[in-house]
């Protein structure tokens, strides 16, 4: 069984313990307060894959300011391989937009990670509107956070209502919906998220959310658009894979889940 993890994090070896540390001691909420699985490098990574049973995953890198982003993107670049491949990052204050992203485009990144919170921003803000034309434009994919944030007050900025309205005015942008569109707001995901033309993944949908209630948003939505993730160091991998197995979907929707989907997104040969 192949198993690709879409939503994991990892970090430069000399910053890495500090970087875990910074954000376990950052929750403001018991809910979903984060506790690492592994040390937050790119070998640790692989080697918890491989006790979990992860055939390949997707880092995603967040740049907290615009001045972060060449070095994450130089350094996503050189960490973009079998097993664990990487996108890039853009920061909504970067100056020039379009020069950002054609240059992770050049770098052969197929896509950005975005989080309102760490980047204070909403999804109909106007510093992201050219972000979403420009990566329309280059078919580069977009993940964002969606919904409930450890380490952030409410109200959140990354609603499912405020995401199907990006669908609506960027209809060619491939969009990925963190946290199956919105963590802890998953009937408003089922009322905007559920039969769009959208990708979702489910880290920290199972184990939060009634597994019957679960797979019947699975089996409503298209089966070509839902993806595994976990959001590994935050969540176990071995426990998010282990919940999905439970819900005893068709062999056929299954294997699209775990890998097939992924691997055709990304354009991966694997």
């Amino acid at each position: 069984m192949k198993v690709f993890d879409i939503h994991t994090h990892f970090f430069p070896d000399k910053i890495a313990a500090d970087a875990i540390r910074h954000l376990e001691a950052n929750s403001i909420h018991d809910k979903y307060a984060m506790s690492a699985c592994f040390d937050g490098t790119r070998d640790g990574l692989i080697a918890h894959m491989k006790k979990c049973g992860i055939t390949a995953s997707l880092n995603l890198p967040v740049a907290t300011s615009p001045e972060q982003i060449p070095g994450i993107n130089l350094f996503a670049a050189k960490s973009n391989m079998f097993p664990v491949y990487s996108f890039g990052s853009i920061h909504p204050d970067c100056e020039d937009k379009r020069g950002a992203l054609l240059q992770i485009k050049e770098l052969g990144l197929k896509g950005i990670k975005m989080h309102p919170e760490y980047q204070q921003f909403s999804f109909d803000d106007e510093r992201v509107q050219e972000i979403y034309e420009v990566c329309e434009e280059l078919e580069l994919i977009i993940l964002f956070h969606c919904g409930f944030d450890c380490s952030f007050p409410q109200p959140f900025r990354s609603n499912p209502y405020d995401l199907s309205k990006v669908l609506n005015s960027f209809p060619k942008l491939k969009v990925i919906g963190g946290h199956f569109g919105g963590l802890d707001m998953w009937d408003d995901v089922e009322n905007y998220l559920i039969g769009r033309d959208v990708y979702l993944e489910i880290s920290f949908l199972l184990g939060h959310y009634p597994n019957e209630k679960v797979k019947e948003m699975l089996i409503k939505h298209d089966s070509d658009k839902l993806l595994f993730g976990s959001d590994a160091p935050w969540a176990d991998p071995k426990e998010t894979l282990d919940r999905f197995l439970k819900l005893n979907l068709s062999q056929t929707l299954r294997d699209k889940i775990l890998w097939n989907n992924a691997v055709k997104l990304l354009g991966i040969d694997c």
